[in-house]
């Protein structure tokens, strides 16, 4: 069996909270990692142990930890190892390493506690290496943040989407150095001052609070439904809000599930899958460069950059893809698209496909026959003018075949 890791979590009182445990586990230790800034207090402990401080770029961390897999191993991490933690990480990259886990009360849980707020009425949002437009399908009237920075230039990079979409008066407030007594500092502005802030005053290290309550009824984008159709840069191949609604009812996004968006278009569905469920992946496919230009640029505007965007073929992209939970198809349906989909769903997996022309229509109604499912026509009319009156004006109907993958033999 491998050697022992042992993954501590630290606040900011350092070398004050180090009890029986932590000592214990240091003696021997052929390495210790830590933030530069807890080097000091540490020293003492370590004496003839390697200190360490974490890799820059974080990605690298994998290859610094790889040799000491049969080495004593411990690492000090700020709050909840598994709480957005580095811990997360080295579980994932050494998954079969012996590991254990001690946390201590998160940067997050302190914010909380100074800005008197439940964790469990706040959105948890993690920028620490991640684009700030995350933040984006969390902006709702009323709604409250707690967010890990990636360095001082969060808040300006937060503040300015905020301020971008009518939010400048949202509050923000930069808290420092939690539990270190006389040493915590707070800075509460708004999104607006903060982007005339210089941030000489704010350390890299922080938690980030924000309330968007002085913003009033702001308009947003919930995300908990689907957007509308003005959200979306489009050449016209775009999947229609009433009858996306139907769709994404129909595939049921889920927390960690991936789905194959094939010929996505401006990526509506894509991005629509990866706003509804936390950690949730989409895979937009489509032959036409221009039509993935316009989905990225969607996928940024709506914060869900995370999303694979993959140029070519359908049939050849798919085997380059990682197991599907649903599978959409809107356009460039064929009999050779639909075989393969359905060879590659998995027991349980969720087709969805959407036909606007007889031809696409014929492969489903043949489908439906072999194979079972729901078929259904959608066709949505919508109130416009016609001279000095209002008439019905009906959109493209679609045909929509629901499968279900019961066994793998059908």
């Amino acid at each position: 069996m491998s050697a022992q890791w042992y993954i501590f979590g630290l606040d900011e009182t350092g070398a004050d909270q180090l009890g029986p445990h932590h000592k214990a586990a240091l003696q021997g230790a052929d390495m210790i990692m830590a933030d530069g800034r807890f080097h000091a207090m540490l020293a003492p402990f370590a004496k003839d142990i390697m200190l360490e401080d974490w890799p820059k770029p974080f990605s690298a961390l994998g290859d610094l930890l790889c040799p000491y897999q049969e080495k004593k191993l411990v690492i000090f991490t700020t709050g909840d190892p598994l709480f957005y933690g580095a811990g997360v990480t080295i579980k994932r990259l050494f998954p079969k390493q012996d590991i254990m886990i001690w946390p201590a009360v998160s940067g997050i849980a302190m914010a909380a506690g100074r800005m008197g707020w439940q964790i469990a009425e706040a959105e948890v949002i993690s920028i620490h290496g991640r684009v700030a437009t995350k933040i984006i399908p969390a902006i709702y009237p009323f709604a409250k943040w707690l967010v890990i920075p990636q360095s001082a230039t969060s808040l300006h990079e937060v503040a300015n989407i905020l301020s971008n979409r009518g939010c400048g008066a949202a509050l923000l407030s930069a808290m420092q150095a939690l539990g270190r007594d006389k040493q915590e500092a707070y800075v509460t502005k708004t999104a607006a001052d903060w982007l005339q802030d210089d941030l000489s005053d704010i350390a890299d290290f922080f938690v980030m609070a924000v309330d968007l309550a002085p913003c009033g009824r702001i308009a947003f984008h919930s995300a908990y439904g689907v957007l509308p159709d003005e959200a979306f840069i489009s050449d016209g191949k775009l999947t229609k809000q009433d009858v996306r609604a139907s769709a994404m009812t129909k595939l049921q996004p889920h927390p960690k599930g991936v789905l194959w968006d094939l010929g996505t278009g401006c990526g509506s569905i894509a991005i629509e899958w990866a706003r509804l469920s936390q950690g949730a992946m989409a895979y937009g496919v489509d032959s036409r460069d221009d039509r993935l230009e316009r989905a990225r640029a969607n996928a940024i505007a709506l914060g869900t950059e995370h999303i694979k965007w993959l140029a070519g073929d359908v049939l050849t992209v798919m085997d380059e893809l990682p197991e599907p939970d649903a599978i959409f198809i809107g356009g460039g349906l064929s009999e050779a698209v639909l075989d393969k989909a359905l060879g590659y769903l998995p027991q349980g997996g969720r087709l969805v496909i959407h036909a606007v022309t007889l031809e696409s229509e014929a492969i489903l109604l043949v489908a439906h026959k072999s194979l079972g499912g729901h078929l259904t026509r959608i066709a949505v009319n919508k109130a416009e003018p016609v001279g000095a009156y209002r008439g019905w004006r009906g959109l493209m109907p679609v045909t929509q075949w629901v499968f279900i993958k019961q066994s793998e033999r059908n």
